[in-house]
């Protein structure tokens, strides 16, 4: 133990100058893979890799909101397997996700990305009396939503709701919405 990943050149040397030779060795790097890279509050992320010397392992996220708990574990093969759920107070951005094994120096990192939500509306310009439809991915919240405009005055009997970061709902152009360019 000890070695870490990287070029070694091995060289055996006798007690006969001529015979002394060298030979190029590796020792592949730890590696560490998330599945799916990307995913809003609630996404359950694969954790694996390979060539750990290492007996137990920590996951470390950078920022830190990205997950309160996780699984880690290294096979005596040397295989790491683990995961973490996207917690809802993590933020759209980028993400470090980083495992670190109790041999000392043996890392490894990988990217996560938690996408910012979107909204749609179709269609996106309508005259009064109009019903126009709402949607959208990667909501952290649940349930009910609210609608508003600004200015305001443009909404009208609106419906919002959020099931599994889904937005869905809608409403009409109200009669005394001003007209706009």
């Amino acid at each position: 133990s000890g070695a870490t990943g990287g070029a070694y050149t091995v060289t055996v040397t006798t007690d006969v100058p001529a015979d002394t030779v060298s030979a190029s060795f590796t020792v592949p790097s730890a590696t560490l893979t998330l599945s799916p890279t990307s995913g809003a509050a609630g996404t359950s992320v694969a954790v694996s890799g390979s060539n750990y010397a290492g007996t137990s392992c920590t996951l470390t996220p950078t920022p830190s909101t990205l997950f309160t708990s996780y699984t880690c574990s290294v096979s005596a093969t040397g295989a790491l397997t683990g995961g973490f759920t996207v917690d809802s107070g993590a933020r759209a951005g980028s993400y470090t996700v980083r495992v670190t094994t109790n041999i000392s120096g043996e890392t490894a990192s990988a990217s996560f990305t938690v996408p910012a939500p979107t909204l749609a509306l179709t269609p996106n310009s309508a005259a009064a009396g109009t019903a126009v439809g709402i949607s959208g991915q990667n909501y952290a919240g649940t349930g009910v939503c609210t609608l508003s405009s600004s200015p305001s005055g443009l909404i009208s009997s609106p419906t919002c709701s959020i099931s599994g970061g889904i937005l869905d709902g809608g409403f009409i152009v109200a009669s005394g919405a001003s007209v706009g360019s």
